[in-house]
């Protein structure tokens, strides 16, 4: 093959190729690459559930057998928009539903999730009743077209003129309750309609009728349908054990109340009749329920039917595909509930432990601490328990909703463990020389010295009032005796309160830092004259959140004090919102010109169940907002490297520090100090 002149020495050139092999060449070109694909959104905004998992739970609840589940992903990603608490509402809310329409569900799961944002959190279980009412009133397509309507729903709302309120009516309810049992019973607010044999509970509001009267009547259908289950046997057994052996426990549960609704609102008709009749407009109609279910309420209608009837109706019916539909009143039941109050009351009648009063006090000398009895829908209160310890509620900012959580944290004071004796003297020959330094610096700042202008007396001559006085005096207006300056010695007006992050990750050598820390602070205000306190803030979850109390305000700095801050351990969590809210609120309590809650963490906020992400952070910021309005300067100092990230967002761009090596704590702390209260 001869090489062309021109071409490069080396080169072959290939000799001409008919068309056919051209084209087959060009078959065999490697084909382009294709455009890499966005990533998937996975990861939930609030702390909460992945897209991906919700997806699986949400195809596991709407229907395993569908092969398409495009609605269902749809669903996943709007809820991972919102918090771990507001994503189990709906999971329980769409298991409800599934239990009687598939087609329902579906609808439900495509549609619902952005009323999470739109409905108060005590107008959700309302607007799914009402769902639910309208499916059994008017059938599939009314229920759907309810719940497409979730925008226009009025709900609970305060401006909702059919709406009924708890709070509104509870004397009238607890007459109501006294004429049907013949002596007073405990009435409080929950979830929905139900009683632990002990205490009635009701929604806070009832709005799924237009009109009021209605909506009032249902409130008093429930009362009548709670009392009747303590009237006429339902919980004469144990519900638990008689439907162990039923593979799905909720809907044998569900089942069972259906049964006993049946039994009691005959019970009610033959002794009550008058309620009996005011409660039938709430009532499904009988052309709703199968044949099989006629055929049960025949003979749970009869006087001598018990509860033990309805038990052996439900293994028959549990095998059917057909569900009856549920009456207004009907509720839920709570056997794990009941079964508390059950053991609680054996106990007592044993004489082993006293039993708890209706206000939580103690008869004898059992446990207080165990027992719940805090009032629901009522502002942060505080309730004794044992020992010198206190529980307390508080609201928490659900950012992803923009509302609060009412009463949703429980928070309880415990004294701090004791430490050795010698943690303070050990301390303080370790930092010898800054102990001195401190005192030193501190002594300077123990009395604010100001000038005062303009005074009858003084040291000095105030050349600015003066020189006004001679104005006047030769515009012949009267001259001004005040024309002197006066040096003024206040005492300081601050009060501080340091708030201690007792979370598992400061278990260690960082933990002695921050006690040696406090120490070397306690000395240097001691001398300074400020008042402040101390306190720790741990817990697991948003119902088991801990207050450390080390040093109250009022308190002396003497050897109880050193042995609680040697005494000083890492503990569990960081849900930091309402440790801010608590000690916000002790420091209003201190008559002082000036409060500084200095909260001393070492990273971001952080929970077991959701508090995490944006959720804990927007709830954190919310609370220290709560606090700057009510007169309160909140500063951070933190170890942690990435809080630059996070804390301007949170404390504002110059109320943080950040400090990279945890061993320089004791060194920069009154340096902070002092230029936060100069």
């Amino acid at each position: 093959m001869r090489m062309s002149h021109g071409c490069l020495p080396g080169l072959v050139l290939l000799p001409s190729l008919p068309p056919a092999a051209a084209v087959m060449l060009r078959f065999r070109r490697k084909p382009p690459q294709p455009t890499p694909r966005a990533p998937a959104r996975t990861t939930a905004k609030y702390g909460g559930m992945q897209v991906r998992e919700l997806q699986t739970r949400l195809e596991l609840l709407v229907n395993p057998t569908r092969r398409s589940h495009r609605g269902v992903h749809g669903a996943a990603l709007v809820l991972a928009e919102y918090n771990l608490v507001e994503q189990n509402r709906f999971l329980k809310t769409l298991n409800r539903v599934a239990g009687l329409n598939a087609e329902l569900a579906e609808c439900f799961c495509r549609h619902a999730p952005p009323a999470l944002g739109l409905l108060p959190e005590e107008a959700w279980l309302p607007w799914v009743e009402h769902i639910l009412h309208t499916y059994a009133g008017t059938g599939l397509e009314a229920a759907i077209a309810a719940i497409s309507d979730y925008s226009t729903y009025p709900g609970p709302l305060e401006d909702s003129p059919s709406g009924v309120a708890y709070a509104d009516i509870a004397g009238i309810m607890e007459a109501f309750i006294l004429g049907l049992s013949g002596r007073t019973l405990k009435l409080d607010t929950g979830e929905s309609s139900y009683t632990d044999t002990e205490t009635l509970y009701f929604p806070e509001r009832i709005c799924v009728y237009p009109d009021r009267d209605s909506n009032f009547q249902l409130y008093k259908a429930c009362a009548a349908h709670q009392w009747a289950q303590t009237r006429f046997g339902t919980w004469d057994i144990d519900l638990q054990a008689a439907i162990a052996s039923l593979a799905d426990s909720e809907r044998a549960i569900r089942l069972f109340h259906r049964l006993e609704t049946l039994r009691l609102d005959a019970c009610l008709a033959r002794e009550l009749p008058g309620v009996a009749r005011a409660m039938q407009r709430f009532r499904p109609d009988s052309n709703e329920y199968p044949a099989a279910w006629l055929e049960a309420a025949r003979c749970l209608a009869v006087p001598d039917a018990d509860v033990e009837e309805s038990l052996r109706w439900l293994p028959r019916l549990y095998e059917l595909d057909q569900d009856p539909p549920a009456a207004a009143y009907e509720g839920i039941l709570q056997p794990v509930a009941v079964r508390g109050v059950e053991d609680r009351r054996s106990v007592y009648q044993a004489g082993f432990q006293a039993y708890p009063t209706e206000s939580g006090a103690e008869l004898g000398t059992g446990d207080a601490a165990s027992y719940d009895s805090a009032p629901q829908g009522q502002p942060p209160q505080t309730q004794e328990l044992s020992g010198n310890d206190c529980e307390y509620k508080y609201d928490e900012w659900d950012e992803a909703c923009r509302r609060y959580r009412k009463d949703w944290c429980r928070l309880k004071e415990e004294a701090p463990d004791a430490g050795p004796d010698t943690f303070r003297p050990d301390t303080l020959q370790k930092y010898h020389g800054l102990v001195s330094h401190l005192r030193r610096t501190f002594e300077g700042l123990r009395q604010d010295q100001r000038t005062a202008r303009r005074e009858t007396w003084g040291d000095d001559i105030d050349l600015d009032a003066l020189v006004d006085a001679l104005t006047d005096l030769h515009n012949g207006r009267e001259m001004s005796d005040r024309t002197f300056t006066r040096t003024c010695r206040d005492q300081r007006s601050v009060a501080a309160l340091f708030l201690l992050d007792m979370s598992a990750s400061t278990r260690g050598w960082i933990n002695d830092v921050e006690r040696e820390t406090l120490i070397l602070l306690c000395e240097a205000l001691e001398l300074l004259g400020d008042r402040y306190a101390i306190y720790g803030f741990s817990g697991c979850g948003h119902d088991d959140c801990v207050s450390y109390p080390v040093k109250t305000f009022s308190e002396a700095y003497a050897s109880p004090v050193w042995q609680r801050i040697g005494g000083i351990q890492a503990r569990q969590h960081t849900r930091m919102g309402v440790a801010i809210r608590h000690h916000s609120a002790k420091l209003l309590n201190v008559d002082a010109r000036t409060r500084l809650l200095i909260v001393l963490s070492d990273g971001r906020p952080d929970d077991r169940d959701g508090y995490r992400g944006a959720y804990g952070i927007e709830d954190t910021r919310k609370a220290l907002m709560e606090a700057r309005q009510a007169g309160i300067h909140a500063y951070c100092i933190t170890i942690d490297t990435d809080a630059i990230d996070y804390l301007p967002h949170m404390f504002g761009e110059r109320n943080f520090t950040v400090i990279d090596r945890v061993d320089s704590l004791p060194q920069r702390i009154g340096g902070i100090y002092r230029r936060l209260t100069t």
